[in-house]
């Protein structure tokens, strides 16, 4: 696959949630005013291609994350690209060393984050088989004394295709914005929040990605499945059906290896990497960064691998703000330093309270579904033959092939549910 084609590929993963809520059947009924009335959407912004710096950089962020997210014994399961969009909408309101501190910690600047989005969901194909869907939002709460900075609310328009919303933040808002959420991950999620708090929740961005794909080549029923042991990171056993399959694409680390699956027109890929023996998990993790993430990735090679995925079926759900205060996130989780004056004119400083982050996934004889929602809520106050079994804990992802970028990352540590 040519880097052009790839390219397209990544960019699938993004658009695709703004297109569901044109599909029939998927009509998001919101109570809300529109707070795009007089926002036209720039269609003059030419999409950029997305260079290796940008793409690493968007790799590195989620093994970062990954890092700090990581509890062992635990299963995780992040969607960096979702986590990426809900903070590049915020920093495009950020000013002086909160915006410094944002694009450190992104590894890029927001002016090129903003044309990797732009590029990302114009670019994203899909088809029959392939179904990856991103949408995003800003819902305000009427309540707070904030006359939102119409510069803000069009660049989120061009670059993100981001719908606005202007309403009371009470349970009706929360049955609007969880409806919406809920439409947009095919039902996969059903909500982002069980609770809203009036008087200190003032802004919500939300970003909502869902992945529906077949593979390339579906197991058969009865022949390619098979009971067998996963062991977790404890030595605990526990029994499973295991999918056996012969692949072709064998990707490695320096402490792992593991096998590139395609889905059905070689648009994306299940990725795994599996600890050597002998080798944590931690230490796995701790190995990794974007670049040896991606040039793992893109150095694919064309070795007979005998591979075997345990069916399994697996949600997560956390408040990320720790975990972005430790990569670098500080000022912006400060009330008393967070400058976020971009977004608006408020009496009191806005600030960065919570990103709330929660994904889903399932893989199993057909292909693989997974979804994750994001939202931040602003406050005021044919060489040898390679095996790889997944039967212990590994690291598994959701790519497309021409950025080699994952759009979901996780750990399989255990398949109870």
């Amino acid at each position: 696959m040519n880097k052009k084609h790839f390219l397209a590929v990544i960019l699938a993963v993004f658009l695709m949630i703004v297109i569901i809520a044109g599909v029939p059947g998927c009509t998001v009924t919101i109570s809300a005013d529109n707070l795009m009335k007089g926002v036209h959407k720039n269609t003059d912004i030419k999409a950029k291609p997305i260079d290796g710096k940008t793409a690493a950089a968007v790799a590195d962020f989620g093994v970062k994350l990954l890092k700090e997210a990581n509890v062992s014994g635990n299963n995780i399961l992040l969607s960096p690209v979702s986590v990426l969009a809900s903070l590049s909408m915020t920093a495009n309101g950020a000013k002086n060393n909160t915006l410094l501190q944002m694009e450190k910690t992104f590894g890029v600047g927001i002016d090129e984050l903003n044309d990797f989005f732009k590029t990302y969901l114009s670019s994203l194909p899909q088809d029959a088989k392939n179904k990856l869907k991103i949408a995003n939002s800003i819902w305000v709460n009427k309540r707070s004394v904030i006359d939102l900075s119409k510069d803000f609310l069009q660049k989120n328009a061009d670059y993100y295709n981001a719908d606005a919303y202007f309403t009371v933040f009470d349970d009706n808002a929360l049955k609007d914005i969880n409806n919406w959420v809920k439409i947009h991950t095919g039902n996969m999620i059903k909500e982002v929040t069980d609770s809203i708090k009036p008087e200190e929740d003032t802004i919500f961005l939300l970003n909502v990605l869902s992945f529906d794909a077949e593979w390339e080549k579906p197991y058969k029923e009865g022949s390619d499945e098979h009971e067998g042991d996963f062991t977790n990171e404890n030595g605990i056993k526990t029994k499973v059906m295991m999918l056996y399959s012969e692949e072709s694409l064998f990707i490695e680390t320096e402490l792992s290896k593991g096998f590139v699956k395609p889905y059905a027109n070689g648009k994306y890929a299940f990725a795994a990497l599996l600890p050597n023996t002998g080798v944590s998990m931690e230490a796995l993790i701790d190995s990794l960064d974007g670049n040896k993430l991606v040039n793992a990735l893109s150095g694919r090679a064309e070795i007979s691998v005998g591979a075997k995925i345990p069916k399994f079926k697996t949600s997560y759900s956390a408040d990320l703000s720790h975990a972005l205060e430790k990569v670098g996130l500080k000022d912006a989780f400060s009330g008393a330093e967070a400058d976020f004056s971009g977004i608006g004119i408020s009496q009191n400083p806005l600030f960065i309270g919570g990103v709330i982050h929660k994904t889903f996934i399932s893989v199993a004889e057909r292909g693989t579904k997974a979804a994750a929602v994001s939202d931040l809520i602003m406050h005021t106050g044919g060489l040898p033959t390679e095996a790889v079994y997944l039967n212990r804990p590994f690291i598994y992802m959701l790519i497309d092939l021409e950025n080699n970028i994952p759009f979901f990352i996780g750990k399989l540590a255990d398949v109870r549910e």
